[in-house]
């Protein structure tokens, strides 16, 4: 009887980690514009935090300093992390470990391709805060599928060159590149249409 309920334990167990492993990495597809938020301050580290919106976020954005920066960027916007770095341990996370590794294998080019125009193709301006620090601002229209999960989800780890999101309160959803599809640069910057 003690090994019967032991194995039917282990079995719930075993759907209920299943279950809940399938709701934490939602898949879904849309366009968005990815949003690159790269701080530059004289005798620190830069700072780059990205983050996907259904709108760009340039003329909401507040410029006192680097933390009404982040908040108002985030308020609007959902994280998005540093590839390849900040990918591996989400996809491991949701695909499992056989079919991740096969999956990070397969799409290796992809990545670096992805990760090439993020930091190469997206139209650019450059602004100072209030406090001094130099904010370089690059947007890209995207289109794909992404994960959305939690920030608290185990997958998501932030670089050295992020805040820790545990730290933004006005972080709550990270969307995660499984397949894009479009990577678009912006023909006409929205910032440009009124000389700012």
């Amino acid at each position: 009887m003690k090994k019967g309920t032991l194995i039917l334990l282990f079995l719930l167990n075993a759907c209920s980690i299943s279950n809940a492993q399938q709701q934490d990495c939602m898949l879904i597809e849309d366009t968005f514009y990815l949003i690159t938020l790269d701080v530059r301050a004289y005798e620190r580290y830069p700072l780059v935090m990205m983050g996907l919106t259904k709108n760009d976020l340039f003329k909401n954005l507040k410029k006192e300093n680097i933390t009404t920066l982040l908040k108002s960027f985030y308020q609007n916007a959902y994280y998005f992390p540093h590839l390849p770095h900040s990918m591996e341990d989400l996809i491991l996370t949701c695909l499992g470990d056989s079919v991740g590794y096969t999956y990070l294998k397969m799409h290796e080019v992809q990545i670096a391709r992805l990760t090439s125009y993020i930091v190469t193709k997206g139209l650019k301006k450059q602004f100072e805060l209030d406090s001094g620090e130099t904010v370089y601002y690059s947007n890209l229209t995207i289109t794909g599928s992404f994960w959305r999960v939690d920030k608290n989800h185990p997958g998501i780890k932030t670089t050295s060159s992020e805040i820790d999101i545990k730290y933004l309160q006005e972080v709550q959803d990270c969307y995660i590149p499984f397949e894009v599809n479009v990577i678009k640069r912006r023909k006409t910057p929205i910032w440009r249409k009124d000389g700012n």
